[in-house]
């Protein structure tokens, strides 16, 4: 076995030398200098009181007792356990708390009402006093219609691991018969869910493990396989450190299966939970893994084995995963998925605490099949569809980065019938200060000898040196529409603690939710939800299933009903968020519906029932016995798809970028410029009055020339002029008669970003046709271009009845974010001439061009140039008096600088005018911006090394600060070392610090006011901004095509793109699944999600072109590193 660590120094094998691996971050070091809250004004009412232990008789701390034998350095998940139990023991219909301490004894707590409690621990045999105890799962295992506990334990020593299955006696005692229901399992537990994995009526068990060793924890573990390629491994290296599914035998009795169910790893788990991804009603595992290794989806195969199908329904995932909830966050009926990771909110703590993500380790998990994992927590939206993947919206919706994050919950809060989010954090130490690991731990490991068994003396040290601060939790408000709000202080929650574990449960019974937290080391956060009160007019409902001999407590059923265009959707699935168990209840929050039209059940066996006209406010009990065989309704819309994929056409090209990255040559960039491809290019180039298509081809891959057939499919035809150009990379490419023989050329702009100024492979080529479809250069055909393109265009700007070139230029290779060159190619009889000069300064320097198009948009009979690009506004240049003259603030568009990808011209109001759509960076990233609060960048070379340094400043809680990590801004510029020579001083650093003020003026100075994809109206030739679906902004727009795909007279925008290609702290931007936008013919548009209407483009996609076809007309998705798509349009 080989273990390829992500860093070249070796601090022998320590734990806490995993944490810098790895990219760890904790809670906030102790500063004065920023606060991770901002103090606003209350917008929302405090619905959450925090009652003390004086008042609900709770006297409970979550105790860690670190000493020789066990301690962070010697036992890594010391810090980790704490579960919360709710459930009712004794069935008097109050909910009670059973509660986990890590080293100390536990707690039982019976509910007396009114937030009044009675611990009961000793006299219930519940103390569990030894140990490391982390999960707790409430279950009524032996169906006798009481819940009994199953508590696990972690630790060194397996006779102090074995987990705990105390029996319910019903006189509010319990036994512990973990060995004879053979479930006293001695693996490193963090959490146990039990569930109905084979659909035989009992409920099995999945049992969540992790190796004692730490060692390997951060490493790529690979070896040969049968052909001496290096592989992944995932093998356990002894019997405690695989998962464990146990099956339920009907006899009180578990039998270990997993083995034979295909259960086999070697992960740090620290969550499981359970859903049916596949739709296919049996139930599946989701795993949340830590450190490298991937997160799991076990898709249950319906023959009790179980295989991992991860990359099936996510493109990415949190790196280290910790809490896990899934649930439907938008009302649409399908289950989503929250899962938490450890990126801080402020810029003090990301600094301080987060060792840089680099592209090396990126590529490594990459290569050797670990996936594509970024730090923050993720918000996976379910596309309702199982040949579609999940959507990644964490950055969208807000809810990325809460710090050392445990546990969350998808649930109504305040009973308006949306989801909110709920977040829990914090850690003891600040184990990941990189002050600390790199000029504290060293020396610490070096007085030890290398060895992880210390002293006392030298623990206490050890421990000492290690600041704790604690974070507030995080909640927050489902706006609707996707949108979230942080409403933390305003609820009540924004005490700063430290805690794991969390649960909810209805504690006094008056129809919403309450939180109970556990907290490490200070008193149980108990915290009363008023929101039946401060909202009284928001109804709830609530659901309690009273389930079969088999299944007392229902688990695995589920509700739904529909009030308007919302679906409500719950399944009863205790074990969620992280190592803890929630009252066995569905709750539906309402808002102010009062009677619900038809409520439907479906239990875990497949029966189903229906209620009408539930009135709301009110817990329903629901019986199986009232069940029968059948179907739920069928919601989903009965509509005609708007196209449907056909790849039987003949375009089959897949486009292969060649490897080269940026990043190793200009360290701070925020995304790579060389993957732009392909370009696509349509017209008739064979005169038979069929519209043919070209697509280009990456740096040493040729591009293809597809004619069409009389059937509308698509043969490829050689093209040798192709063939012997294959050192360029084709950016973008169109048709168009260069010499006026009524034919159409072909103009293709090479790029690629890999070379320097001047380069022959930048120039733009001119292939001339022979009538017939056959290509080739002549001695007019290179076009000198000394930059890497970005697109070309064409207008006969000079009247003379022949079309010019015009070449917008992407940008200066290794002077990142510096204006190259855009070009102006005058046609003198196919004869190009250079006359940018004589023509357009504006032009020339106008920017980092990624797509331009010509139309006359004031109705003067003169094509207008629009132009869009990087750090741009959309710009439009206005050809007077022989000159192409800059009017971009006179169009009002001076304020829209963005990330540009594409631009469309189309009269989308039916005016009778010329409307702008522009595609734009999108919403769903880590950079967000505002015309108050711009990312901006200062670019200049800073430190006199004869490199451009592009300096990226953000907004972080109203103050502007450097965007880039320590490590990186002073790999570019080493001389900022000794200004900042400990990360808090970096991390308190503003761009004046860093830099003087003339070197800061004389910078070469941009900004982004807008990442929104968006249209803008003509209106009397000034233009006015009009946003788009939410759908528009799941990531960056690269191809816009215009159609009324309706047919309703009015013309419809259908939308691509992904970028895979960002620095890894942003991460892949890969939720965009293609989208039609339906014109509602008021000014606004209506998102058409895939699923209905057949446009399914998931892949890392450039452009998309309409193709008229002798049959139908077609819309073809071109990839990077993939196939074309194309699709029917019906």
């Amino acid at each position: 076995m080989l273990h390829t660590s992500f860093k070249a120094i070796n601090y022998c094998q320590k734990a806490f030398f995993i944490l810098l691996l790895i990219n760890i971050l904790s809670c906030k070091n102790d500063s004065a200098h920023q606060n991770s809250t901002v103090q606003k004004e209350r917008k929302f009412p405090q619905l959450f009181e925090t009652l003390d232990s004086n008042y609900t008789n709770i006297h409970f701390q979550n105790q860690i007792l670190e000493n020789v034998e066990y301690n962070f350095i010697n036992f890594y998940y010391i810090y980790n356990g704490g579960g919360v139990g709710i459930g009712d023991i004794n069935n008097d219909g109050k909910p009670d708390l059973y509660l986990a301490s890590i080293t100390g004894p536990n707690k039982m707590y019976l509910n007396k009402g009114d937030f009044k409690f009675e611990d009961i621990t000793e006299k219930s045999g519940l103390t569990a006093a030894s140990g490391i105890k982390t999960g707790i799962t409430m279950v009524d295992i032996n169906n006798d219609g009481y819940l009994d506990i199953y508590q696990c334990r972690s630790g060194r020593d397996p006779q102090k691991r074995s987990n705990h299955l105390f029996i319910n006696n019903k006189d509010l005692t319990f036994t512990d018969r973990s060995k004879e229901f053979g479930l006293n399992d001695q693996c490193p537990s963090s959490a146990a869910t039990f569930f109905d994995f084979d659909k035989d009526g009992d409920l099995d068990l999945y049992l969540l493990n992790h190796p004692l060793s730490f060692d390997n924890a951060a490493e790529v573990n690979v070896a040969p396989d049968a052909k001496g390629q290096l592989t992944r491994i995932n093998e356990p290296t002894d019997l405690f450190e695989s998962d464990r599914l146990y099956k339920n035998n009907g006899n009180g009795t578990f039998t270990d299966i997993s083995k034979l169910a295909g259960i086999i790893n070697r992960s740090y788990g620290l969550s499981v939970t359970i859903n049916d991804f596949n739709n296919d009603s049996y139930p599946d595992i989701y795993i949340g893994n830590d450190f490298v290794e991937p997160d799991i989806v076990y898709i249950n195969n319906r023959n009790g084995t179980f295989t991992d199908k991860i990359n099936d329904y996510f493109r990415h995932t949190s790196m280290h995963t910790m809490g896990v909830d899934i649930a439907d966050v938008n009302n649409d009926g399908y289950n989503d998925l929250v899962s938490l990771d450890m990126n801080a909110e402020d810029n003090y703590r990301r600094k301080t605490l987060m060792t840089t993500m680099t592209v090396d380790k990126q590529t490594l998990l990459q290569k050797f099949g670990y996936g594509r994992q970024f730090m923050r927590n993720n918000l996976q939206l379910n596309s309702g569809s199982n040949t579609i993947p999940y959507s990644e919206i964490g950055c969208l919706t807000g809810i990325s980065n809460t710090d050392w994050s445990w546990c969350c919950f998808i649930q109504d809060f305040d009973n308006d019938g949306k989801s909110d989010i709920f977040i829990n954090n914090g850690y003891p130490r600040d184990v990941s200060n990189l002050d600390y690991v790199h000029f504290t731990m060293d020396s610490i490991i070096k007085s030890s000898g290398n060895s992880i068994n210390l002293s006392a003396d030298q623990l206490e040290q050890y421990l000492k040196r290690m600041g704790v601060t604690k974070v507030h939790d995080y909640m927050y408000k489902n706006m609707g529409n996707l949108q979230f709000e942080d409403v933390s202080m305003d609820w009540g929650l924004g005490m700063p603690n430290i805690s794991n574990g969390a649960a909810y449960g209805d504690l006094d019974g008056d129809g919403d939710l309450d939180l109970i937290v556990n907290n490490q080391s200070e008193p149980l956060g108990v915290f009363k939800n008023n929101a039946t009160k401060i909202y009284s007019d928001n109804k709830y409902l609530q659901i309690e299933f009273i389930g079969n001999n088999k299944n007392k407590s229902g688990i695995g059923a589920s509700a739904r009903f529909k009030i308007g265009d919302d679906i409500y959707y719950k399944e009863l699935i205790p074990n969620r968020g992280y190592a803890s168990s929630v009252e066995q209840i569905l709750h539906f929050g309402l808002g102010n519906v009062n009677e619900i039209p038809l409520l439907e059940i479906k239990w875990a066996d497949g029966k189903v029932q229906t209620m009408k006209n539930v009135k709301t406010n009110q817990k329903l009990k629901i019986d199986y016995n009232n069940a029968a065989v059948g179907k739920w309704i069928d919601f989903e819309k009965k509509i005609d798809r708007l196209v449907e994929e056909n790849n039987q056409l003949g375009l089959n090209y897949y486009y292969r970028e060649n490897e080269f990255s940026e990043f190793d040559r200009e360290f701070l960039i925020p995304h790579k410029l060389s993957s732009l491809g392909p370009c696509i290019a349509v017209g008739d180039v064979n005169g038979d009055k069929l519209e043919d298509l070209y697509v280009g081809g990456a740096n040493s891959n040729i591009g293809t020339l597809y004619f069409q057939t009389a059937e509308g499919k698509f043969n490829a035809v050689s093209q040798p002029g192709f063939q012997e150009d294959a050192m360029f990379e084709d950016v973008s490419a169109l048709f168009f008669d260069a010499d006026n023989d009524h034919d159409l050329d072909l103009l293709v702009v090479s790029g690629g970003n890999e070379y320097f100024k001047d380069s022959p492979n930048y120039n733009s080529r001119i292939y001339f046709n022979d009538g017939k479809g056959n290509f080739k250069m002549n001695f007019y055909s290179l076009l000198k271009v000394g930059y890497n393109g970005g697109v070309g265009a064409v207008n006969d700007f000079d009247s003379d009845g022949d079309l010019d070139v015009f070449i917008g230029c992407r940008s200066i290779a290794g002077k990142y974010p510096l204006a190259p060159n855009s070009y102006i190619f005058r046609n003198d009889g196919g004869k190009f001439v250079d006359v940018t000069a004589q023509v357009s300064s504006d032009f020339s320097k106008i920017g980092m061009v990624s797509d331009m198009k010509f139309a006359d948009i004031d109705g003067d009979k003169k094509n207008e140039l629009i132009v869009v690009g990087e750090w741009m506004p959309i710009s439009i240049l206005k050809f007077e008096n022989g000159k192409y003259v800059n009017i971009t603030k006179k169009m009002k568009l001076e304020n829209t600088t963005g990330w540009w990808n594409c631009v469309q011209l189309a009269d989308l109001d039916n005016d009778g005018d010329i409307d702008i759509i522009g595609g734009n960076e999108g919403l769903n990233t880590r950079l967000k911006v505002s015309e108050s609060e711009p990312l901006e960048m200062y670019a200049k070379d800073f430190d006199n090394n004869g490199a451009i340094d592009p300096i990226i400043t953000y907004y972080n809680l109203d103050k502007k600060w450097p965007l880039a990590q320590r490590d990186l801004i002073t790999k570019q510029i080493p001389s900022l070392k000794k200004k900042t020579l400990y990360y808090r001083d970096y991390a308190n650093a503003r761009l004046e610090d860093l830099f003087s003020k003339s070197d800061l003026d004389a910078s070469y100075h941009l900004d982004a006011k807008l990442f929104k994809t968006s249209w803008f109206e003509n209106v009397n030739g000034t233009f006015i901004e009009h946003d788009l679906p939410i759908q528009s902004q799941f990531s960056p727009t690269y191809g816009i095509t215009i159609y009324d795909i309706n047919q309703d007279g009015f013309n419809d925008i259908v939308q691509v793109g992904n970028k895979w290609e960002c620095e890894p702290e942003t991460g892949q931007q890969d939720a965009g699944n293609g989208l039609i936008l339906i014109n509602e013919k008021n000014k606004n548009f209506k998102s058409v999600l895939s699923k209905y209407s057949g446009f399914v483009a998931p892949q890392n996609a450039r452009t998309i072109a309409l193709l008229h076809t002798s049959k139908r007309n077609i819309f073809v998705v071109g990839n990077n590193n993939a196939t074309l798509q194309s699709f029917i349009i019906k």
